[in-house]
C-alpha cells in the first residue's frame, strides 16, 4: 500500500504536479486552515505546519516536514510520535528575511520612522541630524544559519565588515569571504562594543533564551541599532525598550518578539525609533519562499522514497538542526500490519507485538466508537513468542512456550474502544 503524504500549505497547481512528479505516494492537498481530523490521521508524512491539536492525534506519523526554520511547537514532547524523523525548512527564508533585515536597518539609519510621523502630522520638518550609512559599518551576526549567512552576504556586499558569531567555532572551518571573521558565542562580549549593528537570528532554544539581557544591552557599542529576526526569546523586550529609550541603543527593528504578539502596554510600542513588525518576514508574502519549500521537500521526498537519510533533520531534544543521520523507518510486518483508516481499524497481527500496536493505534481514534479486530494469522518465531503474554492479558487466550522452538499461534484478538470526548484520550482494552 502506498505511502500517504498530507500537504498543509496554500500551493499553486504548479507546485503541486512538482511534488506529485515523485511517484509512489498517495497525495493529499489542505491548508492549516481547512485541514481535518481525517486529514491528520491519513498521514503518514506532512508537510507544513498541520495545526498541532490535530497533529499531535497521529500516532504513527513516519515524517513531519515543517515549512519553518524553527518549528518548535512540535518539538515539544507528546506532539509527535517518538520515532518521528522532523526536518525543517532551512534555506527557505534566507532571501526573504535577509531583505527585510536590510530595509529595518536602512530606515533606521535614514530616520525614515520619524518622517512617516511627520508626513501624517502633514510637517515639512527635516531632523537635522547626521545620518548613518551601511559601508564603513561594523557588523555582528549573531546566528550564521541561512538567514544570518545570507545578510551577511548582503551586508558584506553594501560596503560593511562583517563579524559572524556561531555557537561554536571549528578551527578546520573556513571563514566565508563574506565576513572578516567568525567567532564563537564566548566571544559576544568581547565584539558588542564594536559593532554598529546587532543582527540577531537565533533559534528559541534554552540556550539563547534572554541571551541579550540588560547585562548584555549594556555592552553595545552607544548608538548601536539592534536588529532581532529569530525567535523574540533572546531578547529581553523590557531591558530592549530602556536601553532604546536611554539612547544606549539608538534603534531597534524587530519582527519578533517575547511574547507575540506583544501586549499593547508593553514599553517598546512608544519608542519612536523601534520599528515592530508582527512576525512576517518569514511568511508567504514573497512567493519566492514558498517555492523553495516545495523543492526542500520535494528533494527530501525523493530520499524518503530511496529509504535515504532525510536532510535538514532537527534534533528534538537539543531542537536544533543534525546531520542527516537517521532513515525514516519503514513499518514491518512485526510492528503493523493491515491498514489503520478513518472508519475503523483493521489489523492482521502476526505476534503480540503487533497486537500491542493496535492497542495503541486503536487509542488514538477520538472521533467515533470503533472495534478492530485481529484474526488468527501465520505463525510467529519463538523470539515473538517471548513477548506475548507481556502485550496480551490472560483473558486473551494466548499461550507461548518461549523455551522451545515451537511456532505459536494468535488467537483472533478484539480490541474495543471507548470515545469519551472529540479531544480527550480514549480508553483501549483488549
Amino acid at each position: 500500500m502506498s505511502k500517504h503524504i498530507l500537504v498543509c500549505l496554500p500551493i499553486s497547481a504548479e507546485q503541486r504536479t512538482r511534488i506529485e512528479a515523485v511517484q509512489g505516494f498517495a497525495y493529499r492537498f489542505t491548508t492549516p486552515d481547512t485541514a481535518t481530523v481525517e486529514d491528520a490521521l491519513w498521514a503518514d508524512a506532512v508537510l507544513g505546519n498541520l495545526p498541532v491539536p490535530l497533529i499531535r492525534q497521529n500516532g504513527h506519523l513516519e515524517w513531519f516536514q515543517s515549512n519553518a526554520a524553527g518549528p518548535n511547537n512540535y518539538l515539544e514532547p507528546g506532539v509527535l510520535p517518538e520515532g518521528c524523523i522532523v526536518t525543517n525548512a532551512t534555506g527557505a527564508y534566507g532571501l526573504a528575511i535577509s531583505e527585510c533585515m536590510l530595509a529595518l536597518w536602512l530606515s533606521l539609519l535614514k530616520e525614515l520612522p520619524t518622517y512617516r510621523d511627520n508626513q501624517r502630522e502633514h510637517r515639512w520638518a527635516p531632523t537635522g541630524h547626521s545620518v548613518g550609512s551601511i559601508a564603513g559599518s561594523r557588523v555582528l551576526c549573531v546566528g550564521m544559519g541561512d538567514i544570518g549567512s545570507n545578510f551577511a552576504r548582503r551586508a558584506h556586499a553594501l560596503g560593511a565588515e562583517v563579524v559572524g558569531v556561531r555557537r561554536t567555532v571549528h578551527p578546520d572551518t573556513p571563514c566565508p569571504d563574506y565576513c572578516t571573521r567568525v567567532v564563537a558565542q564566548s566571544a559576544l562580549d568581547a565584539e558588542l562594543p564594536q559593532a554598529d549593528l546587532v543582527a540577531l537570528s537565533l533559534p528559541g532554544t534554552p540556550e539563547t533564551l534572554h541571551l541579550f539581557s540588560a547585562e548584555r544591552l549594556a555592552l553595545c557599542k552607544p548608538g548601536a541599532i539592534l536588529l532581532n529576526v529569530g525567535r523574540g526569546t533572546a531578547v529581553d523586550g523590557e531591558a530592549l525598550a530602556a536601553a532604546v529609550h536611554s539612547g544606549q541603543l539608538s534603534g531597534a527593528g524587530l519582527d519578533v518578539t517575547d511574547p507575540e504578539p506583544l501586549p499593547p502596554e508593553h514599553p517598546l510600542w512608544a519608542e519612536p525609533n523601534v520599528i515592530i513588525t508582527p512576525h512576517v518576514t518569514g511568511g508567504f508574502s514573497l512567493p519566492k519562499t514558498l517555492d523553495n519549500i516545495v523543492d526542500i521537500f520535494a528533494h527530501n521526498l525523493r530520499r524518503y522514497a530511496a529509504g535515504q537519510p532525510l536532510d535538514n533533520q532537527m534534533d528534538r531534544r537539543t531542537q536544533r538542526r543534525t546531520a542527516a543521520k537517521h532513515t525514516v523507518k519503514q513499518k514491518t510486518a512485526a510492528q503493523l500490519c493491515g491498514s489503520f483508516c478513518f472508519c475503523g481499524l483493521q489489523h492482521h497481527c502476526a505476534c503480540a507485538r503487533q497486537a500491542s500496536m493496535a492497542v495503541k493505534m486503536a487509542s488514538l481514534v477520538r472521533v467515533a466508537p470503533v472495534i478492530a479486530s485481529a484474526p488468527a494469522v501465520e505463525p510467529v518465531c519463538v523470539s515473538c513468542a517471548a513477548s506475548v503474554s507481556a502485550a496480551l492479558p490472560p483473558s486473551s487466550g494466548v499461550s507461548a512456550e518461549a523455551s522451545t522452538c515451537t511456532a505459536v499461534t494468535l488467537p483472533p484478538v478484539t480490541v474495543t474502544v471507548t470515545v469519551t470526548s472529540p479531544m480527550q484520550p480514549c480508553a483501549a482494552e483488549v
